[in-house]
């Protein structure tokens, strides 16, 4: 499987547990068993987790036993407010506001960090 580092190997895993309904731990010791991948690669895909985002993202379909027992909104909606959350549109606050608390701060995507040098871009 054509898989790069990190972001894409993980994305790549989350979106294969999803599709059997299987959780990461059996995910990696099955493409272990195919030799799909290495023992690292291995120990990797047993430490990731399906996030909310990634349900968003991949548009995963959540089982009963991951289904939350609040109201769910529109997966566009959700997709809508990470988009803006993501392109800094919008803060976390607002963004959790938006969610009208069905979802939590951990729950929202990690934003990356900013090289020091960009702040100069703010200033005239």
């Amino acid at each position: 499987m054509g898989w790069g580092q990190d972001n894409s190997f993980r994305a790549a895993a989350v979106q294969i547990a999803s599709h059997y309904r299987v959780d990461m731990a059996t995910l990696s010791r099955r493409l272990s068993e195919l030799g799909l991948i290495d023992q690292e690669q291995a120990s990797l895909v047993r430490q990731f987790r399906t996030t909310k985002t990634d349900i968003v993202d991949f548009n995963l379909v959540v089982g009963d036993e991951l289904a939350s027992n609040r109201r769910d909104l529109p997966r566009q909606y959700e997709a809508a407010v990470i988009r803006l959350y993501r392109g800094e549109v919008i803060s976390a606050e607002r963004a959790l506001d938006l969610f009208f608390g069905t979802w939590e701060a951990t729950d929202l995507p990690r934003l990356p960090t900013s090289p020091e040098a960009a702040i100069w871009q703010f200033i005239s």
